[in-house]
């Protein structure tokens, strides 16, 4: 392995590389993306904290001082907090990075739950520039924004329900076997509510991914929050890994939290929160588990190991995001981004951090054009600030 590589908040010749890797993007052919499987309908509220008029409010700020509002109503004094509904979007860590990855004009095939017999309609656009399969009927989820964190009620059970054999019934093997054979990345993402998702990565490899030839494909997981997940669940997935990891690429990749569930099943313990300590430990997980790279990510920082490397990169942090739901998958998308064009681990983190950078400060998710103009001004302006 390399010297580990941290990389300051002053490497401004990294954004350059990731230009330059952007700048591949008029002289090649992006390969397509075959993900799955959830789907949600997401409604972002902010939390009252004092209403001054109809129209006017002061919102809860942080998460610290709503859990002192459900704190002070306990024992039996009750509360009311109100919502105020911000936004209604596609929700779920699927549909999110595909949308992400289709603002790249990256050819994308969803499959999920989006509706059913019809999409529902907060799919409708999202289904113009994607290739959509609907397995079930969407989720839905109340996330409540603060500065410092979310906090997500999800009702969810269409989503736990599916399996491959809601898969089977839009797609034939044959059919989806056909889309994976041309596609540059695989993504099976939201294992932590996909409660079936371990038997459709056997069925998918006892069905399709043991027939193919040729160089192993990027698998990218997203494990999403595990933590309801019983030990012996987290188990079988690990053990699931090493068989993956003999026809593809296995990316793992979550935030730090999410991480620790799957590291607890393999002997590691958390590690404390700074740059060398996760980066140490990536390493560490990433050994255990027998796959090609693990990426972590949170608020300030993403790590990343493979064979080759170890990066950590620090995130230009913002004190006022307009949004937060949906940050990690638009890390996701850049990080595969950087995949599809051939990165290596230290530019694919770096278009990671500023994928996501671009989505919470804009709401929204960038095109190419706009990434590379953001990744700009961070250069030019950590060039300005290492001076």
């Amino acid at each position: 392995m390399k010297a580990n590589n941290v990389v300051p908040p002053g490497a401004g010749q990294l954004w350059d590389s990731c230009l330059a890797l952007l700048s591949a993007v008029k002289r090649i052919q992006i390969p397509p993306v075959v993900a799955g499987f959830d789907g949600f309908v997401d409604t972002i509220l902010h939390a009252v904290s004092e209403r001054r008029s109809a129209t006017e409010y002061s919102r809860l700020l942080t998460l610290h001082a709503f859990s002192e509002k459900i704190l002070a109503a306990s024992g039996g004094r009750n509360t009311n907090i109100e919502m105020v509904p911000r936004l209604t979007k596609i929700g779920g860590n699927g549909p999110i990075l595909a949308n992400a990855l289709a603002h790249f004009e990256i050819p994308v095939s969803y499959i999920g739950c989006l509706g059913s017999p019809e999409l529902h309609p907060v799919f409708a656009e999202f289904a113009r520039s994607i290739r959509t399969f609907s397995i079930a009927e969407p989720g839905y989820s109340d996330a409540i924004e603060f500065t410092d964190g979310k906090l997500i009620c999800g009702k969810q059970q269409s989503v736990s329900e599916i399996s491959w054999q809601s898969v089977l019934q839009q797609l034939s093997v044959d059919q989806l076997s056909d889309l994976v054979r041309h596609a540059g990345l695989i993504a099976f993402l939201n294992w932590g509510i996909v409660f079936s998702m371990t038997e459709m990565m056997n069925e998918f490899l006892d069905q399709i991914g043991d027939h193919l030839s040729g160089p192993r494909k990027t698998f990218f997981i997203d494990t999403a929050d595990p933590s309801k997940r019983s030990e012996t669940d987290i188990l079988r997935f690990v053990e699931t890994l090493p068989r993956l990891a003999a026809k593809f690429q296995v990316y793992l990749g979550f935030n730090l939290r999410e991480s620790t569930f799957i590291a607890r099943t393999v002997g590691l313990t958390a590690p404390a929160n700074t740059p060398q300590e996760v980066l140490a430990y990536s390493k560490q997980l990433r050994e255990r588990l027998g796959i090609d790279c693990v990426v972590i990510h949170w608020s300030r920082h993403a790590v990343g190991n493979d064979a080759d490397s170890a990066v950590c990169v620090e995130a230009r942090f913002t004190d006022n995001p307009q949004i937060s739901t949906g940050a990690g998958d638009h890390f996701n998308a850049g990080f595969c981004l950087g995949r599809l064009l051939g990165g290596d681990l230290n530019v694919n983190i770096q278009l990671g951090v500023a994928t996501s950078g671009y989505y919470v400060r804009e709401a929204e998710s960038p095109t190419l054009r706009q990434l590379a103009r953001f990744i700009e001004t961070l250069s030019y302006e950590e060039k300005i600030v290492s001076r």
